[in-house]
């Protein structure tokens, strides 16, 4: 009885975790500037922390940015700033829909085609 009890519940936990996406097929939020891809994250930056504009989402490109200016899910004209104290080859901000969000670094695009 106790193996069957077992069995029940590791069958259950398994079929939980196979549902959802594949995430094979998916990638994250990203925008390319100065040859760097940035993945967006839900990190809210403070407007007093917002520094100069340093460019714009100029398109749309899927399913990954390879581009200066491309992004594949920030909206087309989307400014780009910099976060006071911060490197902007370490993080930069976004805004979208009135809110600054930060992006961080993943990797260099330059050379990766």
């Amino acid at each position: 009885m106790r193996l069957l009890v077992m069995g029940l519940l590791l069958s259950i936990i398994l079929s939980g975790c196979s549902q959802g996406s594949n995430n094979s097929d998916t990638y994250p939020s990203a925008v390319v500037l100065d040859n760097i891809l940035f993945g967006l994250s839900r990190t809210e930056v403070p407007s007093k922390d917002i520094g100069q504009e340093i460019g714009k989402v100029q398109k749309i490109k899927t399913p990954l940015p390879e581009s200066n200016g491309e992004s594949n899910d920030v909206p087309v004209g989307s400014a780009i700033f910099e976060i006071e104290g911060v490197d902007p080859k370490d993080s930069i901000a976004i805004k979208i829909d009135e809110i600054y969000y930060r992006a961080t670094h993943l990797f260099l695009v330059e050379g990766r085609k």
